[in-house]
């Protein structure tokens, strides 16, 4: 039997492997690169993070109400959760549910855009392209344990948007 050997071209750095001093200095070598590199990645980022237009984010909770008090909207939500389970149109069965859905209906949000002309603030064609981006900038959204509901609304104008957030109180009883 023979036994292979490796040919006879074949040298010493092709069989070692590159050790972690070999690395460094390879490194060490392009070190002015790498600072280079590193220094113009952070001046851009921290340029594009100074020219962006800042957002705040104004909050509006809401305590909806208890089974004692029967205001116009609480019986349109009973109404409302009577024909969900047929319809399956809000999907939750707790108050607190029942009014997120309702906060993020399409009669809220036309009665908000005929308000504040919101399609024409964000220049928008459509009230369907309204719809998808106020969803990115209004959520509704309720905590179980408290049953506080809370409205985020994040504008470049802080009071527009603290405006807008209090303005979803009045669209309900409307």
């Amino acid at each position: 039997m023979s036994t292979l050997s490796p040919p006879e071209s074949a040298t010493v750095q092709d069989t070692e492997e590159v050790s972690l001093i070999d690395l460094l200095t390879w490194l060490g070598q392009g070190k002015q690169l790498i600072i280079i590199t590193t220094m113009m990645v952070g001046l851009l980022a921290l340029a594009i993070a100074l020219l962006q237009a800042p957002r705040f984010t104004a909050r509006m909770t809401l305590l909806p109400p208890g089974a004692q008090q029967q205001s116009s909207s609480a019986a349109a939500l009973a109404a409302l959760g009577q024909l969900g389970g047929v319809a399956g149109g809000l999907g939750g069965k707790t108050p607190d549910e029942l009014y997120v859905a309702l906060l993020k209906s399409d009669s809220v949000l036309r009665t908000l855009n005929d308000q504040f002309q919101l399609q024409s603030r964000y220049h928008l064609e459509k009230f369907i392209h309204l719809k998808r981006f106020f969803g990115k900038i209004v959520q509704v959204s309720s905590d179980k344990k408290s049953g506080v509901i809370a409205i985020d609304v994040d504008d470049e104008d802080p009071e527009f948007a603290a405006k807008l957030a209090n303005a979803h109180f009045n669209a309900l009883s409307e």
